[in-house]
Parts: C-alpha cells; structure tokens; sequence
C-alpha cells in the first residue's frame, strides 16, 4: 500500500510541475516595469487605471454586421492604444524594464494593444 502513495505522490509532482511550467513567465514574453517607489499592489492598480483610460475600439476588415434585432454596428473589438497607456505610465513615474524590471504584469493580465 506505501509503494502506491509513493507512485501517486510522484505522479501528483510531475504533474503539477507541468502544468506550472506552461505559465512560467519567459524571457521573451516577459514585461516588467521600474518605479522608486510602488508597490506591486500600488503598480496593478495604477496599470488597470491606465488601461481604462487607454481602451480603443479597433475595427476590423468588415465595416458593419447586423445583429439579430436588426440594429448595425460596426464589427471589431477592444484593445489598449499602445501610445496612450505608456504615456499613463509614464506620467504615474513608471519606465517599462523588461528585463530587469521589479514589478513584473503576470501572463495571464497581459491585454492586447495597437499602435
């Protein structure tokens, strides 16, 4: 009975282990900011903030899809405007270090953004 506890012991490690490599931060996917004095609390606060303020909607190739009441609009979705949310950042004191920043954006909050 051991041997079993044992196995499944080591079957629930090499599991975990893969499930927690595939959302390891890696260094080409890695964005990390630097700022004299924020906390990692204070600098996701701050980010959301500046996400809020720098939300656009992009358009895509189609001009506009009628939805089922009849009402048209236009097709595409929403994306950060990349300029609008660095200059945020900038004016709240952060400067993007993605190699060696201290307060690293976890993969799973990464937002898409524009240009």
């Amino acid at each position: 009975m051991k041997a079993n506890t044992i196995s499944i012991g080591v079957f629930s490690t090499i599991v975990c282990a893969v499930l927690l490599s595939g959302c390891e931060t890696t260094e080409a996917n890695r964005i990390a900011y630097d700022h004299a004095s924020a906390s990692s609390d204070q600098f996701l606060k701050d980010r959301y903030a500046c996400i809020k303020e720098s939300m656009g909607f992009v358009q895509s190739g189609k001009s506009y899809v009628t939805d089922g009441y009849g009402q048209s609009r236009s097709e595409g979705k929403n994306a950060v405007n990349g300029p609008v949310f660095n200059n945020c950042m900038a004016l709240k004191g952060y400067t993007q270090n993605d190699e060696a920043g201290r307060l690293v954006v976890p993969p799973a909050l990464v937002v898409p953004s524009y240009d």
